[in-house]
């Protein structure tokens, strides 16, 4: 540990000390200023050190630990994530753990926990920076070991998007949707992720919650209560980004490289080819015609029509 490392840790470290026996405003607050004045480098350095009294203390509200004391702990923890790359698998995943669990509830009719506005908007906001700033080796393995946990967020996401009143909320829940989908600006160029190694499992985990994603935004979208021009544009922009990302076909052959045989193996149906009598067709038809039988031996035919 180097002096600045040591000088930022004799820092910090009484902070970090009350907030883990017994958090309160005044203490959180000294910590948000005290952590500003960081270098991103040593704040890269402490981060799981800075983060662990507050992966700790934040869970639903208790007489000791009230709604508002909740929303500095959480606002607290967006301003360290902002400033680091977290580089420690498990501790994204406790915290994204931690932070759904404040919004989730499965007694309720929507699953939406029933705190104050203010503190669904401090969660939303954290749980977009937190997955902005994962390692893409972690992003990859949570699409591939926790897309159940990504659903529940994109589901409480959309969900408050659609019922609550706060126009900020709406919005913050629609940014946190498309961070968790892998579509939002940030994650994208030209609508398609900037790394391409995660293509594949984000259109794979998109595509199980595609329905019901893009018709929640859609009634976002037309929602009649007036949800204010930036909402109704986040809402059609991010149904934009969903459906160009999931339907993207730059990784399929182009149609002069598509042989019969490829198709075949797609489908897994044999193949037979007849010829048509061109005295039965239309003059600007060609005379190729597709047998294709199913695993069922039911049989279709499909005309294959050229321009001659």
């Amino acid at each position: 540990m180097n002096a600045e490392m040591k000088a930022a840790f004799t820092l910090v470290k009484p902070l970090c000390d009350v907030i883990m026996v017994r958090p309160s405003p005044e203490s959180v607050a000294k910590f948000v200023s005290r952590v500003s004045e960081l270098k991103k480098e040593v704040l890269q350095d402490l981060q799981q050190y800075l983060l662990f009294p507050f992966i700790t203390h934040v869970k639903p509200a208790t007489a000791d630990l009230n709604n508002e004391l909740l929303r500095n702990l959480v606002d607290a923890m967006r301003v360290v994530l902002e400033k680091v790359n977290v580089n420690n698998y498990e501790m994204c995943l406790k915290m994204e753990i931690m932070l759904l669990t404040l919004l989730y509830d499965k007694s309720r009719p929507k699953m939406v926990s029933k705190v104050p506005e203010e503190l669904k908007l401090s969660v939303m906001k954290c749980l977009t920076v937190l997955m902005l700033h994962i390692d893409n080796k972690f992003r990859r393995k949570l699409l591939k070991t926790q897309i159940t946990l990504l659903g529940q967020v994109i589901y409480i996401s959309v969900q408050i998007a659609k019922l609550e009143r706060l126009r900020s909320l709406r919005y913050a829940a629609i940014e946190c949707l498309t961070v968790h989908a892998g579509v939002n600006v940030r994650l994208t160029e030209n609508y398609q992720l900037k790394e391409q190694s995660l293509e594949q499992p984000v259109v794979e985990m998109i595509a199980r919650v595609l329905p019901g994603v893009v018709g929640a935004l859609q009634d976002v979208a037309v929602c009649p209560d007036n949800p204010g021009n930036a909402v109704i544009v986040a809402a059609i922009d991010a149904i934009h980004r969903i459906m160009c990302l999931t339907l993207a076909d730059r990784f399929l052959k182009t149609s002069d490289e598509v042989s019969i045989e490829d198709f075949a193996a797609k489908f897994n149906l044999s193949i037979q080819c007849n010829k048509i009598d061109s005295r039965e067709t239309d003059s600007k038809c060609n005379d190729l015609l597709l047998q294709i039988r199913n695993n069922k031996e039911e049989e279709y035919t499909i005309a294959i029509i050229l321009d001659a």
